[in-house]
């Protein structure tokens, strides 16, 4: 984990515009978490909220990416839910890193999530990253339990 920091911070560091975040947690029944950080020290601030045995990713491409809805944003969000059946929308918490994220599949759930939003909405979109979808832009790693040791779990 120590390691996957620090090549997210040096990136962070480096100019990359930002790095979306989803913490699956152990033992949750599918429980996520997500953020988005912009600087090595926002990455560390939310660090802190990962759960021991946690499965964490950073991306750093643009598989989830943040756009206003209403200009292409809905047109990538009906794309990935026509061809996947289901997609990923998200808005920006109110602290500014938290990515609210709602898991859309059909018309009716993205009627639901467009009646929260105003017209200049910015919005997270994406299909849901499958854990083996690393590759050059992202890394997963497993955040060690209380005792030091790195164990997986169901996630």
């Amino acid at each position: 984990m120590i390691k996957e920091m620090a090549q997210a911070a040096e990136l962070l560091e480096g100019g990359l515009a930002g790095v979306v975040i989803l913490e699956r947690l152990a033992r949750g029944g599918g429980t996520t978490n997500w953020w988005h950080v912009r600087t090595a020290s926002e990455l560390e601030a939310v660090a802190e909220f990962w759960r021991p045995g946690s499965l964490v990713s950073l991306y750093f491409d643009d598989r989830i990416s943040e756009r206003e809805y209403y200009n292409g944003g809905r047109q990538q969000a009906m794309s990935i839910l026509n061809s996947h059946g289901e997609v990923c929308l998200g808005i920006r918490g109110v602290d500014g890193l938290t990515i609210n994220m709602d898991f859309i599949a059909g018309p009716n759930d993205l009627a639901d999530f467009e009646a929260t939003l105003g017209q200049a909405s910015t919005v997270f979109v994406g299909s849901f990253p499958s854990r083996a979808s690393d590759g050059t832009g992202a890394m997963t790693f497993v955040i060690p339990d209380e005792d030091g040791i790195t164990r997986t779990y169901p996630y």
